[in-house]
């Protein structure tokens, strides 16, 4: 019986390569096409705080601004298309100062005019604010903070009437009044300091 050659050192095998992962390819979006102009509105990219076309701050943009019968400064009297959980009013608006929250004149003018749930969780207000107006910030159910500018005197009546989440609340040393049932319904207020120069302390306050 003839045995099978050996093969020689000489003999050439076949070589195998690993088969290679190809990772998926994941399609990417085509960037956003601007418009040439804020006509039909305003451009903020998720959170930012600029529009992406004209630069404007988002909140002079969304805010509702009203200016004051003399021309000497603005009032905010409504949050407008707001839709942020953080407001900060800016100090300036169109050159002038900001000086007001809510309408002095009209009875609950309310800066979140129509919304019985309100989703606005800390306001910042700027330290041009010297008034606020009747109900201003009422029935903001999810407020937990808010600042009291220093220049502001008086706290209206039901300011902040259920306000049920607010819990830090400083008021300026300047206050010397506050209205009938400013803090009513704010449940969470527990350590609420009362400055020594307030001398009208309204019912149900």
């Amino acid at each position: 019986q003839q045995l099978a050659s050996q093969p020689s050192s000489s003999t050439q095998w076949p070589t195998f390569q690993k088969p290679t992962q190809t990772k998926p390819v994941t399609p990417t979006e085509p960037e956003p096409t601007l418009p040439e102009n804020c006509d039909d509105g305003h451009t903020f990219p998720g959170d930012a705080p600029n529009c992406a076309v004209c630069g404007i701050d988002y909140y002079s943009a969304t805010l509702y601004f009203m200016l004051s019968s003399d021309g000497t400064h603005y009032i905010v009297w409504s949050i407008g298309d707001c839709r942020r959980t953080t407001v900060i009013v800016p100090e300036i608006y169109n050159g002038l100062p900001v000086e007001v929250i809510g309408n002095l004149t009209t009875t609950h003018m309310m800066i979140i005019s129509n919304a019985p749930e309100s989703f606005v969780t800390h306001v910042v207000l700027p330290d041009t604010i010297r008034q606020i107006g009747v109900g201003a910030f009422s029935g903001y159910r999810s407020l937990v903070s808010i600042n009291i500018p220093d220049a502001v005197s008086r706290i209206e009546q039901q300011t902040f009437g259920e306000c049920k989440s607010l819990v830090d609340l400083t008021l300026p040393k300047a206050l010397t009044y506050i209205g009938d049932r400013a803090f009513i319904g704010c449940m969470k207020l527990k350590d609420l300091q009362i400055p020594e120069g307030v001398t009208h302390f309204g019912d149900s306050a």
